[in-house]
């Protein structure tokens, strides 16, 4: 359930941000806007923004009520884009344009993220399909013609040849496994 949650809170991340470039466009205090922010976001985001406005409105200062937030959640994407936040503030600048700007590429990397997660689940079909076709090869072969594989089975020469296919069969699929273990 909280992979599921940080999974959502991900996605809503760029939406919030553009509304919260929206709100500082219109509203000059951080906290007003976060509260107008909070106001149009759905849940689970929501939720979050609203315990960080609680702890604002108990004396909290906003930078540890946001740093809080990003403790709370422990997404690497969400800490980033706060951390930008906190920095972008503290900095000084055109913060509505700095938040459009990251809302910007957070979307660019959910739209890369998910082409890798594409291409690595075709990878580990096509990765299944070549691993399992010896195997069935041969129990096919058997079935077929059980004396072509006779010498095979049967013969010293036949048992090193098949150990060796066995082993590079082996370190093929880990070899696979390997290359397909894609960390975004």
């Amino acid at each position: 359930l909280r992979e599921k949650r940080v999974i959502r809170l991900e996605q809503q991340l760029d939406g919030w941000l553009l509304i919260l470039a929206n709100a500082l466009k219109a509203v000059p205090s951080i906290g007003d806007a976060l509260a107008s922010s909070q106001a149009l976001m759905h849940v689970p985001i929501s939720q979050e923004l609203d315990v960080v406005l609680k702890e604002y409105k108990l004396g909290t200062p906003l930078d540890v009520a946001l740093h809080n937030m990003g403790e709370r959640i422990k997404s690497r994407v969400i800490t980033t884009a706060l951390t930008m936040l906190q920095v972008a503030r503290r900095t000084g600048g055109d913060l509505p344009s700095t938040l459009e700007t990251s809302a910007a590429s957070l979307r660019e990397l959910a739209r890369l993220e998910g082409v890798v997660r594409t291409k690595t689940a075709d990878g580990r079909n096509q990765a299944f399909v070549v691993g399992a076709l010896p195997a069935i090869i041969i129990v096919l072969l058997y079935i077929v013609q059980p004396d072509l594989l006779v010498p095979l089975f049967n013969t010293f020469k036949g048992n090193v040849l098949l150990g060796i296919a066995i082993a590079l069969w082996v370190g093929a699929i880990a070899s696979a496994i390997k290359i397909l273990k894609v960390d975004i």
